[in-house]
């Protein structure tokens, strides 16, 4: 397992960037916890009137737990680490995205019913960003078909405010981060301000897959077939 002493770098600085330890320190952790490990990293040569944020580390947390870790991650670690949005450990849900950008269709989300993903086991609920519709797909984890109880404790944990960015909810998050990961906006903080302001809205309102900053959640999700 040579690959966990490769250094990891980031983007910052002249090629490959500047780095800021090895595979190792960080495989394993979550992207929170990278993002802690990043600042005072990406801090240590600068004035501390010119400090990276915590956000902003979060970008390169994000970045490192996609572009670098995923090629050394398993298919189910992949999943969980790369899209996901919001955890609940008490609740046992997890939030994720994973849009597929060589497709245009319909937006929608995972609310998985445990925070670790097995598979046959798991169960994953595909809910549409812009309707009350379900997707089903023949994948490795079954279908969740929710009803009145679920949607009790999913609802509730969409509105729960974000955990590492208060400032937003949970739902707003995914919308944030569907986007992000489709390719119609950038990862960075002030893209992500810029396009709760709406600013991207205008641009993309014609694309099937675009998730408006505007959109409001669906009051409830049922079975159409």
């Amino acid at each position: 397992m040579n690959y966990l002493k490769e250094t990891v770098y980031v983007d910052i600085g002249p090629p490959p960037g500047t780095p800021v330890g090895t595979v190792e320190e960080y495989i394993n952790v979550s992207e929170s916890e990278t993002a802690k490990m990043l600042y005072p990293r990406l801090n240590r040569n600068r004035s501390p009137g010119n400090y990276l944020s915590i956000q902003e580390c979060m970008e390169y947390a994000r970045n490192i737990r996609k572009e670098v870790l995923s090629k050394y991650l398993t298919e189910d670690e992949a999943l969980t680490e790369m899209a996901t949005v919001a955890t609940d450990q008490k609740l046992q849900l997890r939030l994720q995205v994973n849009p597929d950008r060589s497709r245009i269709g319909v937006p929608y989300f995972k609310v998985f019913n445990s925070t670790a993903l097995k598979t046959g086991e798991t169960k994953v609920a595909r809910l549409r960003f812009k309707d009350s519709g379900m997707e089903y797909h023949n994948d490795k984890y079954l279908d969740w078909v929710i009803d009145s109880k679920d949607l009790k404790i999913i609802i509730p944990f969409l509105k729960t405010k974000h955990d590492d960015f208060p400032k937003y909810t949970n739902w707003e998050m995914a919308k944030w981060l569907w986007n992000m990961e489709y390719g119609f906006i950038q990862p960075s903080r002030e893209n992500r301000d810029s396009y709760f302001a709406g600013k991207y809205d205008e641009a993309n309102a014609e694309h099937a897959s675009y998730v408006s900053s505007e959109q409001e959640m669906p009051e409830t999700w049922i079975k159409d077939f």
